[in-house]
């Protein structure tokens, strides 16, 4: 049970605003690639999930990641989700490794997941909106 009385000391907002924040839950979106994100050769992609349950992962637009990141309800992430390039890692002549989109995505994530929680259970496949490269 919410502690109101609390909540009003710690938050000094409205009445409505602080309703508002408490009982405000993201809506599901997923990102829409555009031509100018495939030359960038990638997007940002956010996340959102309850502060107490790891479990409750969904990936939701900029709007509501923007709404949602100083709610204390809420945690909040971004990532930087790589859509163009090789999809395998290589080897260069140098012992240097050039990470593809797959491998780089799957790094990408665990260092999110370092602070956020959650992320790794939620992400099924690194290649997803992944394009060759030409």
């Amino acid at each position: 049970m919410i502690d109101e009385e609390l909540l009003k000391k710690l938050y000094k907002d409205s009445e409505e605003e602080l309703r508002d924040t408490i009982d405000k839950l993201p809506t599901p979106a997923l990102p829409v690639v555009t031509q100018e994100d495939a030359s960038k050769k990638f997007i940002v992609r956010y996340f959102v999930r309850q502060v107490n349950d790891q479990m409750y992962v969904t990936e939701i637009d900029k709007t509501q990641y923007e709404d949602l990141k100083e709610n204390p309800r809420f945690i909040t992430t971004t990532i930087k989700w790589k859509i163009v390039g090789k999809k395998e890692t290589i080897k260069h002549s140098s012992g240097a490794n050039l990470y593809g989109v797959e491998d780089q995505n799957r790094i990408t994530v665990a260092d999110a997941d370092l602070t956020f929680g959650g992320l790794r259970r939620y992400i099924s496949s690194y290649l997803e909106y992944w394009v060759s490269e030409t």
